[in-house]
């Protein structure tokens, strides 16, 4: 795990995959030695939604 950093499995990969597309992509990671396939999202479009000002 690391802070920021969103990696999934195949399986929470197939649930979420249409909505989060409009903001990133989808990477496949080679985890060696794991014999699973996981996911690195990379953010790629920021929707500026929120207020720093007033948070």
């Amino acid at each position: 795990m690391v802070p920021e950093v969103l990696v999934i499995n195949e399986r929470a990969k197939e649930a979420p995959e249409s909505f989060l597309s409009k903001f990133g992509q989808l990477q496949e990671l080679d985890c060696e030695g794991t014999g699973e396939i996981r996911y690195f999202y990379n953010v790629t479009n920021v929707v500026p939604c929120a207020d720093i000002e007033h948070s």
